[in-house]
């Protein structure tokens, strides 16, 4: 057995030879060995020939170690790079996010090709953001230019919208929509007060500007926001499209109403609402038909078209109105009210009674203080009314003094007057007035 070290040191020695004759190198069969650079270079100039990166990429897996084995690999990196940004420039962010895939798959220890990789990732993210702002812009100018409003904050409002793009710039673009949305709410507003009708301004989009108009449609933060141009914006809509032929009056009228008033709503101007009393005051700040009526629209006077549009309170039929106050005029209801009667059978100095019944023609009064009824005709009354200054007399201490009535008086049991100068409070019953010195009823 003792021959066998001298084997082994033989074949030692054979093997020494050889890398000596080797010049020290690789073996013929090594990854990095001049042989399989060869094959290597031969492959990598075929492929980089080839317009598809993955014979590049080939190449790099048969001859990973090889220079040219490496080169081909940058060069398949460098090209699917390109393609990758070609592609999300186009926003067809999958494609784009598949090359990278494909290349994050050959990350190396070679800073370059991780440094592609990593400038790769951003601008596919930076392309897939803006393609995504791109896509949400298209989308809100046509419902935009389409007056869907609602479906404009909808867009924006999409609860995935911050995770592809970020907060702050959804914030920002919402805030910059909010103004732009009011600006053009206000603008139309503006639009049909200016040419007086609406028809002429939304007729091209009429149901899109009602749902645009109806808070319902919207966020609770934007309703609020509605809500302040609500009553301008109805006020415009009833007298430039639902009146026929509805105007401003300007300067603003006062009327008072007149019969068995029954007022209507801006939002359902058709239909009877809540009963007035006759001699009420109020101003009209528009008018227009509705159907073969005239009516006249009930405002606050002050400020301008807009803000008297904004301040309508309900429509008064022009047959149930006059300009002159209607509180001179006997009640509809006769029953029950107080009014103004001869002191005595055909006197011309008026006392007050109160009304017992209407029967026949004919009025039953009783004079305030007294008991014994009294029948009288229609027209021996009036209304009980006397106005600020009307001449009176009054009974003080057993003697009747001439006096005037210093505050309007229209109902109770006493009224405010002037006697001597001074002022004082007598009872309806202590009062006398000259029919003479009652305003004169008009006859219109």
């Amino acid at each position: 057995m003792r021959p066998r070290p001298l084997r082994i040191a033989a074949l030692n020695a054979a093997l020494a030879l050889a890398l000596s004759a080797c010049g020290g190198g690789a073996a013929p069969n090594a990854p990095d060995s001049p042989a399989v650079e060869a094959q290597a270079k031969v492959a990598y100039d075929g492929a980089r020939a080839s317009d598809d990166p993955q014979a590049l990429l080939d190449v790099h897996q048969r001859f990973p170690k090889a220079p040219s084995g490496k080169k081909a690999l940058f060069l398949a990196v460098d090209r699917l790079s390109t393609e990758a940004e070609k592609l999300a420039k186009g926003c067809k962010d999958d494609e784009a996010r598949k090359i990278l895939t494909t290349i994050a798959g050959y990350v190396t220890d070679e800073p370059s090709v991780d440094e592609k990789v990593d400038a790769l990732k951003e601008k596919v993210e930076k392309n897939r953001r803006r393609c995504r702002m791109a896509t949400l812009d298209e989308a809100i100018e046509a419902a935009v230019k389409a007056w869907d409003w609602p479906k404009v904050f909808t867009l924006v409002d999409d609860e995935q919208l911050p995770k592809d793009l970020d907060a702050k710039t959804v914030e920002r673009k919402r805030a910059e929509l909010k103004k732009q949305w009011l600006r053009a709410i206000d603008k139309t507003v503006s639009e049909i007060v200016k040419r007086r009708s609406a028809g002429l301004v939304i007729d091209d989009y009429r149901q899109a500007w009602l749902a645009a108009i109806d808070p319902k449609g919207y966020p609770e933060d934007l309703r609020d926001e509605l809500t302040t141009r609500a009553s301008t914006i109805a006020g415009a809509m009833l007298v430039f499209d639902k009146l026929d032929g509805g105007s401003l009056v300007d300067p603003p009228q006062r009327y008072w109403t007149f019969g068995e008033v029954k007022v209507r709503t801006t939002s359902a101007p058709e239909s009877e609402g809540k009963q007035l009393p006759q001699g009420l005051p109020f101003m009209v700040v528009a008018q227009g038909k509705l159907g073969a009526d005239l009516m006249l629209v009930v405002g606050q006077p002050d400020g301008d078209e807009l803000q008297r549009l904004g301040s309508i309170q309900f429509l008064v039929p022009d047959k149930h109105a006059k300009t002159w106050d209607t509180r001179m005029l006997l009640p509809t209801t006769l029953a029950g009210a107080r009014v103004l009667v001869p002191a005595a059978p055909g006197s011309r100095e008026l006392a007050f009674a109160d009304v017992v019944e209407e029967k026949d023609g004919a009025i039953v009064v009783t004079l305030v203080g007294r008991t014994q009824r009294v029948k009288l005709k229609k027209g021996e009354l009036r209304a009980f009314y006397l106005p600020a200054g009307t001449a009176v007399k009054v009974s003080s201490a057993g003697t009747w003094k001439r006096g005037e009535i210093a505050a309007d008086a229209t109902d109770g049991d006493a009224v405010s007057v002037k006697l001597d100068g001074a002022a004082a409070t007598a009872k309806v019953s202590e009062v006398r007035v000259e029919r003479g010195a009652l305003p004169k009823i008009p006859t219109d």
